[in-house]
């Protein structure tokens, strides 16, 4: 940078080499995010998750869901009692 005896100006090249930094910067940022969005991705990893289980262990993942579901349902209704 070329300093003008600390009157703050700068040269056009410096200007333009800080907004190609800034530039850069901005790329790099936008790449960052989308790959921890897809590493981060809760659909996807469970996607990949079941991608990897067995037909058993899909199965008995989907009855802990299902219950799961069973007893808030239960709970938000206020249903205590078995009929």
């Amino acid at each position: 940078m070329t300093d003008t005896g600390g009157t703050g100006s700068y040269s056009h090249e410096d200007a333009a080499h800080i907004e190609r930094s800034i530039d850069e910067t901005r790329r790099e940022i936008d790449r960052t995010l989308s790959e921890l969005q897809l590493r981060l991705s809760v659909r996807r990893r469970m996607s990949a998750a079941l991608d990897r289980m067995t037909p058993v262990e899909a199965a008995a993942v989907a009855a802990g869901v299902l219950a799961a579901g069973w007893l808030l349902v239960r709970g938000l209704t206020g249903n205590s009692r078995s009929h």
